[in-house]
């Protein structure tokens, strides 16, 4: 979430903190790892992406959507956000990987496809019905299912479980 951050705006470390919902050690840590990769740097003006940041956060950005808040009762009464991973179906098994990767970020995680025209659990012919994506989807699209105890924890580890996939 900090390379979308950055690569919409230059923050500087203040705001980036509030953005993330994180501590300023947190941050400051992570900026520095992506300084070292070679992946962001410092400017007067904030924190700026290198052209090798800027390609990774223009790939992510056309691979997974930004969280849409939905309520799905028969998967969660948690708050909840769904990510569309953009061609992900051929990396989806049963969703097993992505609720255990969920479970690492603290967050359930119920992994859906987009098949055949409909929102399906992967491996079933069971059909999901999730009014906030009709439109979203294209065919061979996973959508990721993040709930938590909040929406910020929700958007957070989705972000992270879909990362993951691709």
């Amino acid at each position: 979430m900090l390379l979308r951050l950055v690569f919409s705006k230059q923050m500087g470390r203040p705001a980036l903190t509030k953005a993330l919902s994180l501590g300023e050690a947190t941050v400051k840590t992570m900026i520095k790892n992506l300084g070292t990769e070679g992946i962001m740097e410092s400017s007067s003006r904030g924190q700026v992406l290198t052209v090798k940041g800027a390609d990774i956060a223009k790939r992510i950005e056309e691979r997974i959507s930004h969280p849409v808040n939905v309520k799905v009762p028969e998967i969660s009464g948690k708050s909840s956000v769904a990510f569309i991973v953009r061609g992900a179906r051929e990396k989806i098994r049963k969703g097993i990987e992505q609720r255990d990767e969920g479970i690492k970020h603290n967050v359930d995680v119920t992994t859906l496809v987009f098949e055949e025209g409909k929102i399906r659990f992967p491996g079933t012919r069971n059909v999901a019905g999730i009014r906030e994506l009709e439109g979203a989807l294209a065919e061979g699209d996973a959508i990721l299912i993040s709930s938590g105890k909040n929406i910020g924890e929700a958007k957070k580890g989705g972000f992270a479980v879909a990362l993951a996939i691709i």
